[in-house]
């Protein structure tokens, strides 16, 4: 049986379209998602940041930037993302593993479902996995501040002070007025130069490094051992935190 040629050219327009549209709806994404680290206000920000005088000075500017950071595109993972963080905050990281695993899913150019996805494996414990995640952020946007602190602080947990230093060192190079980074960095270069440091961030990170597993075993997810006195981890200054 013949088909008639306008059924046939509406069966190949039916068919363009459906392979077309998913296409379509996956640039827009991908767009939509690299625009938090191509924003065109970000330039100026940074720059803001840099020669911000002082820690209350710098404070509103680096506010300005997560902001900047967290804006996906897609309202969907705007719900998630304060789902996963609010998960994260209750302490109840299986939920917010789920998210954050979506996240990253759905959005693989985001670079801040990458970041929060990070800090939330660090918590975990499971720093070699962190690190990858953490990596991906940097890859996705080489100014996150927050993932270079984040990345010195594992990498102190590791026992690797020199690329401890060298990750704190580019955060601040970054944002100067970073607090943390300032006091970490000042004292591991004292360290590093056999001067005693009273850094309490540096001490708690020493004593987990001390009390900690082999990385293959934060890879498989176990929790590691911890000394008598080693306080649990908490949200770290590398996230910044969303708004319920």
């Amino acid at each position: 049986m013949k088909v008639p040629l306008q059924i046939k050219g509406t069966q190949y327009i039916i068919k363009v379209i459906m392979y077309c549209v998913p296409l379509i709806i996956a640039l827009l994404a991908t767009a939509s998602a690299e625009a938090d680290q191509n924003d065109a206000r970000l330039p100026a920000l940074f720059q803001a940041l840099k020669t911000a005088p002082s820690p209350p000075e710098a404070q509103p500017i680096e506010q300005r930037i997560w902001a900047i950071w967290l804006e996906s595109g897609d309202s969907a993972v705007d719900t998630l993302m304060r789902e996963g963080g609010n998960a994260m905050a209750a302490r109840n990281y299986e939920l917010a593993l789920a998210v954050f695993d979506h996240i990253v899913g759905r959005l693989p150019y985001f670079a801040e479902g990458w970041n929060k996805r990070a800090t939330l494996l660090w918590l975990m414990d499971r720093n070699a996995e962190s690190l990858v995640d953490v990596d991906k952020t940097l890859a996705l946007q080489p100014r996150h501040f927050g993932a270079l602190s984040g990345r010195g602080m594992i990498r102190l947990e590791e026992g690797d002070q020199p690329a401890a230093l060298t990750a704190l060192e580019a955060a601040l190079a970054l944002h100067p007025q970073m607090e943390s980074a300032r006091t970490m960095v000042r004292d591991l270069r004292a360290r590093l130069l056999g001067r005693p440091s009273r850094s309490p961030l540096l001490a708690c990170a020493t004593a987990r490094a001390a009390a900690s597993s082999t990385p293959s075993t934060w890879s498989t997810g176990s929790r590691p051992r911890r000394a008598p006195g080693v306080p649990a981890r908490s949200p770290p200054n590398w996230c910044a935190p969303i708004s319920s």
